[in-house]
C-alpha cells in the first residue's frame, strides 16, 4: 500500500475564493492533481461573503483569523502568523507548506518537513517602490526574516530558479534544498470556446458593453494596485483609437485604484474602457475565450497566473517586458507580444496581435497544455513523498525528524 503524504498549507489566503489571487490558484491546482495517496489541511482565513462548499473536497479547511477584505488596514499576514502561533500546536505530522515567508515564522523550529514557495522575487520585488506590500521600505528587517525562514526550510521552491545564487545567506547545504517550481493552469476550466459558443458569448458581451460583436476585446485581470498598474490602461486605450475598429478595454478586478481608473477612462477613453469589477473564475474563463487578447502591463511579476489561463483558452497575450518569466514564454511573438512601458508600445503591440489573433489560438493552447497541473507538479509530489517521515513499525516508536540545521 502507497504511504499517505499529509500536507499542511499555512497561508493567509481562502481556497474556496470564488476570485482566487495568483497564490491561491497554484495551491488549488496543486491539490486538484495531486496523487490519491495525498490529503490537505488548509489554515486560511475566512473571508466574508464566501463560504466553504459541503461533500467531496480533498482538503479540510481551517481558518484561523477572519477579514472582510484583500488588504485591510491591518495586514492580513500578519493577523494570521499571529493567529497561527497558537494553531501550530494542533499539527503534529505532516508537511508544512509555505507561500509567503511570514506564515512560517510560528514554525521556525518545528520538527516537522517544511517546504517554502518564493513565487516573486522577494527581497527585490516586494520591497520595490512599485509593490503594495507593507514591508515595502523594510528591506533590512525583511531580508533578515527571508534569510531566517529559508535556513529553517527542508526544501526552497523558486518560480525564478536562475536566481538561486541570490538567495540570502546562501551556503552550499542550503543550495542543495533548492529546487525549481512552476505554474500550472487548469486546462479543463480554461479552454477555447467552440465557433458556436464563442458566438454566443460574443454576442451577450456586446449587449452588455452596448457594442457589435465584431468589436476587438482586449481584456485585463487582476488587482487594481500599482504593482498591476491598470491606471495605464486609459492611456493604452486612448492610444489604440487610431486602429480601426478601435478595441474595447475590459477591466476584472477590484483594489484601491478603481475610482482613479474609472475617471482617467472617462477623460481619456470615453465608453471604451468598461470596469467590471469583482469576476468569478468560471465567468473570467469565458471572458478570456471570447477575448481577443489579454493585457498585462504590470511594473514586475514573474509568471502571472492569468496569462497562462489566457493562453490556455486560445488567447494571446500582451505583457510588459519587465514580466520576467512571462516574456520568455511569449516566444518573440508566437503567442503574444512583449510591450515597452510606455502606452504607445502596448498599443503597437496589441495591433500586431489582433492582426493576427485567430492564427494564434492553437500555439497558444499547446504552451497551456504543457502547464497541466499534473505535468508541473509531478516531481514535487515525489519530492514531498521522500520528505514524509518514516511511518512507525509495530512495537517501535514513531520515526523522530530532526529540524535542518540553522
Amino acid at each position: 500500500m502507497t504511504a499517505e503524504v499529509s500536507v499542511h498549507f499555512v497561508h493567509p489566503g481562502n481556497p474556496f475564493s470564488q476570485e482566487p489571487d495568483g497564490i491561491v490558484s497554484v495551491q488549488r491546482n496543486f491539490v486538484q492533481a495531486a496523487p490519491h495517496p495525498f490529503r490537505f489541511t488548509y489554515w486560511g482565513v475566512r473571508r466574508l461573503g464566501v463560504a466553504e462548499p459541503l461533500g467531496a473536497s480533498r482538503l479540510r479547511f481551517h481558518p484561523v483569523a477572519g477579514s472582510p477584505s484583500q488588504r485591510p488596514r491591518v495586514p492580513v499576514s500578519l493577523r494570521f502568523a499571529a493567529a497561527m502561533r497558537s494553531a501550530s500546536r494542533r499539527i503534529d505530522e505532516g508537511i508544512l507548506r509555505f507561500d509567503r515567508i511570514e506564515s512560517a515564522v510560528p514554525f521556525l523550529r518545528s520538527p516537522l518537513p517544511k517546504a517554502l514557495f518564493l513565487h516573486v522575487w522577494e527581497l527585490s520585488d516586494v520591497t520595490s517602490p512599485r509593490s503594495d506590500s507593507r514591508w515595502r521600505g523594510f528591506g533590512v528587517p525583511y531580508g533578515w526574516l527571508l534569510r531566517r525562514v529559508i535556513r529553517s526550510m527542508d526544501r526552497v521552491y523558486l518560480l525564478r530558479p536562475e536566481l538561486a545564487a541570490d538567495l540570502p545567506g546562501l551556503t552550499p547545504q542550503i543550495l542543495q534544498r533548492v529546487r525549481p517550481f512552476g505554474v500550472p493552469v487548469d486546462p479543463s476550466m480554461f479552454r477555447p470556446l467552440d465557433e458556436d459558443e464563442r458566438l454566443a458569448a460574443r454576442h451577450r458581451l456586446a449587449a452588455r458593453l452596448g457594442t457589435e460583436p465584431a468589436t476587438p476585446i482586449v481584456l485585463f485581470a487582476g488587482r487594481l494596485e500599482s504593482v498591476k498598474r491598470p491606471l495605464v490602461i486609459p492611456e493604452i486605450a486612448a492610444a489604440t483609437g487610431r486602429l480601426a475598429p478601435p478595441p474595447h478595454f475590459l477591466v476584472a478586478g477590484t483594489g484601491g485604484l478603481r475610482d482613479g481608473l474609472v475617471e482617467s477612462a472617462t477623460r481619456l477613453a470615453p465608453g471604451r474602457v468598461h470596469v467590471l469589477g469583482g469576476v468569478p473564475q468560471s465567468e473570467l474563463a469565458e471572458l478570456l475565450a471570447a477575448a481577443d487578447a489579454c493585457l498585462l502591463p504590470s511594473g514586475f511579476e514573474a509568471l502571472p497566473n492569468v496569462a497562462l489561463e489566457a493562453l490556455a483558452c486560445g488567447t494571446p497575450v500582451v505583457a510588459s517586458s519587465t514580466c520576467g518569466a512571462l516574456a520568455d514564454l511569449l516566444d518573440h511573438g508566437a503567442v503574444g507580444e512583449v510591450a515597452g512601458p510606455d502606452p504607445r508600445s502596448f498599443a503597437d503591440a496589441i495591433g500586431r496581435v489582433l492582426g493576427r489573433s485567430g492564427d494564434l489560438s492553437k500555439a497558444c493552447r499547446q504552451v497551456a497544455e504543457g502547464l497541466a497541473p499534473g505535468k508541473v507538479n509531478a516531481e514535487i509530489y515525489e519530492d514531498f513523498r521522500s520528505l514524509m517521515p518514516a511511518p512507525a513499525t509495530s512495537g517501535s516508536p514513531r520515526a523522530e525528524r530532526a529540524a535542518p540545521p540553522r
